[in-house]
């Protein structure tokens, strides 16, 4: 008895235990279930949705605890299931005119799905289609009076718009193939299309005409003239609304007119022409001629054409003389001969003879003129010799120079040339300076020297340049192969290189020590110094090498290198030649004076500080002006009458 209890109590007790591992199991379950729903609905699509629905029903019956918060997540679900299903289809506009000539027209399209259109003719089509917009493509004209008519239909599923297409009728209208005809006298057949959107007809046939009408032209017939003069008259094709005129001419009947001659030269100085005209015609007459022809009518059979002088122009007059008939009208070229013309200010026993282009080589010896300004006391050089009075004036000299070049000689009008070339031009001259200065130099960390010296100091400078004259040129004519030029223009100056090279001493036997401090002399024995100054100066950059020898021996040579703001001089410069040549057979003497009229000297260097060889100064020459005018002699060669005979 007691052991059948204990077994009724352990079968309990393992039921109990298995039905709470049931419990937990479903539990654990339901909740993976709504948590793959929620996952599945935060998507936010519907199809999403519809697998959340479908696992939240799953939860509720694993999960008895979850069927509230189920039921709601399934409310969500089916709302944005609804929203997905609503389906909505706009169009842009609702009715399309479209001209009768034809055109493209875009509608926009708003849509939830895809769309397609429906409804479409042979005259409408559809391009360039997009999610959001189409166009249709008219490129037909419709020439009826009538409206055509497209009802189109824009689908979304079960969802559809109309949009109503017009293309406008075209307004009445006849097109002709012409609107004037001529006819021969013996008459002929003339066909005449004839276009129209409107029921159409014929008018106002003249009584010499027939005119057979069919469905797209028309045929004119004429019978033949008889008379002795043309005719014409109009024909009217005409629709309710619209009409078109067509002229019609029918030429005279034959009769016979003809000239002697038909081309008649008069001569230059005037003159008299007679000529036969042949007709059946009693009644002909004289009809237009040009104001410089006299023409008359000499008995029944005859005309007389007669004619001044001719202008002196150089130039041929020509006219025309018309003979007429009732019937026909004949035309006679009058042509007068030339008359030279006499030129009064180039006549041509004047003008000069030889190639009108013509290429020549020329060489020259230049006398350079340097010419110095400056807003102060005075106008030194390149070298400021720290004494800023009148003593430091430069004084320029042994001035020369050379050029040699190529150029071309082009007539421009008769006796009047351009002369355009380019020339190697350089020119030397130097400047001396021999002034006694007051010297100062530092002699030890307490002391320096100073005292008189004697100066000798000698500039040379060399300037090489590129030159382009651009010269006007009038010419004298003395005989066939000489002539006389006066010249004038501008020259463009291109600097190659300037130099000025230093060579110089300065010496004294007499300098005193003085105290750095006390500015006083410090040791009353006379002190020597002897120096040397060499230096090459590249006048277009901005600094300059030299070198300072003690000639004595006392020291060794000292190098110096010296920067300053700006170059001394510009590279492009401007100037303004004259001259005068006699050239005789292409051979050419000539002389010439340049001037130039742009400022050579670069105003950042004579405004600061210069290059000192004896004491720094603070003296500058401000608005100072370096030009360089030029005197030339030149002997050039033109090959003006190569393969041309000359006679003098």
């Amino acid at each position: 008895m007691i052991m059948k209890r204990k077994s009724i109590l352990v079968c309990a007790m393992i039921g109990l235990w298995s039905l709470s591992l049931q419990v937990y199991g479903q539990t654990t379950a339901g909740l993976d279930l709504y948590q793959q729903a929620n996952a599945l609905l935060r998507k936010g699509n519907a199809d999403d949705a519809r697998k959340a629905i479908n696992l939240f029903n799953q939860a509720k019956k694993a999960n008895s605890n979850l069927r509230r918060d189920c039921d709601e997540r399934i409310q969500k679900c089916q709302s944005i299931i609804q929203k997905t299903n609503q389906v909505s289809l706009e169009l842009s506009n609702e009715v399309v005119e479209i001209p009768w000539w034809g055109s493209d027209y875009q509608v926009g399209v708003m849509s939830s799905g895809n769309w397609n259109i429906e409804g479409l003719q042979d005259w409408l089509k559809t391009k360039q289609k997009t999610k959001s917009s189409f166009v249709l493509d008219c490129r037909n004209e419709n020439n009826s009076t009538r409206e055509r008519v497209s009802n189109l239909t824009v689908k979304n599923g079960n969802l559809y718009r109309s949009l109503k297409v017009v293309q406008k009728g075209r307004p009445e209208y006849i097109e002709v193939g012409a609107k004037s005809l001529s006819f021969p006298s013996e008459g002929s057949t003339e066909e005449v299309n004839v276009r129209s959107n409107a029921r159409w007809d014929v008018r106002d046939v003249p009584s010499w005409c027939r005119v057979e009408k069919h469905d797209s032209l028309i045929l004119i017939i004429t019978s033949a003239n008889d008379r002795v003069v043309s005719r014409e008259d109009d024909i009217v094709i005409y629709s309710p609304n619209e009409s078109v005129t067509i002229k019609i001419i029918q030429g005279a009947g034959e009769e016979r007119l003809s000239v002697s001659q038909n081309e008649v030269v008069l001569p230059a100085l005037g003159g008299k022409h007679y000529m036969r005209v042949y007709t059946d015609a009693d009644n002909w007459f004289v009809g237009d001629f040009p104001s410089w022809i006299n023409v008359h009518r000499v008995g029944s059979d005859s005309i007389c054409i007669e004619s001044g002088k001719n202008i002196p122009n150089g130039r041929e007059r020509v006219g025309s003389v018309q003979v007429k008939t009732d019937r026909q009208t004949i035309g006679v070229m009058v042509t007068q001969a030339s008359r030279e013309a006499v030129d009064i200010i180039f006549p041509e026993s004047k003008i000069v003879s030889g190639r009108n282009f013509s290429f020549g080589i020329n060489a020259s010896y230049a006398m350079p003129f340097v010419n110095t300004s400056a807003g102060g006391d005075f106008v030194g050089s390149v070298l400021d010799y720290s004494m800023g009075n009148s003593n430091e004036n430069a004084s320029y000299k042994l001035k020369t120079g050379f050029s040699f070049g190529l150029f071309a000689d082009i007539r421009l009008y008769k006796n009047i040339f351009l002369i355009a070339g380019a020339n190697f031009t350089q020119v030397n001259y130097k400047n001396e300076f021999d002034q006694p200065t007051e010297f100062t130099m530092q002699h030890n960390a307490f002391q320096y020297l100073k005292g008189d010296v004697t100066n000798s100091y000698k500039e040379e400078y060399s300037h090489s340049m590129l030159e382009v004259p651009i010269l006007a040129s009038y010419r004298f004519k003395l005989n066939n192969v000489s002539h006389i030029q006066l010249n004038l223009g501008p020259v463009l100056n291109f600097g190659m290189a300037s130099k000025m090279k230093l060579r110089g001493n300065t010496d004294s036997n007499n300098l005193k020590v003085y105290n750095s401090y006390t500015h006083t002399i410090a040791n009353n024995a006379d002190q020597p110094h002897h120096v040397a100054m060499t230096g090459d100066f590249n006048l277009y950059q901005p600094c300059v090498a030299w070198t300072e020898s003690y000639t004595d021996g006392s020291k060794e040579d000292i190098n110096h290198h010296v920067t300053f703001t700006k170059s001394p001089m510009h590279r492009f410069n401007v100037g303004l030649r004259a001259g005068a040549a006699y050239e005789v057979a292409g051979i050419s003497f000539g002389i010439y004076y340049t001037m130039m009229l742009s400022n050579m000297a670069n105003k950042g260097y004579w405004e600061d500080k210069r290059w000192a060889v004896l004491n720094e100064s603070n003296q500058v020459m401000s608005g100072y002006k370096h030009r360089i005018h030029t005197l030339e002699f030149k002997l050039a060669y033109t090959m003006r009458y190569w393969g041309q005979k000359n006679n003098k």
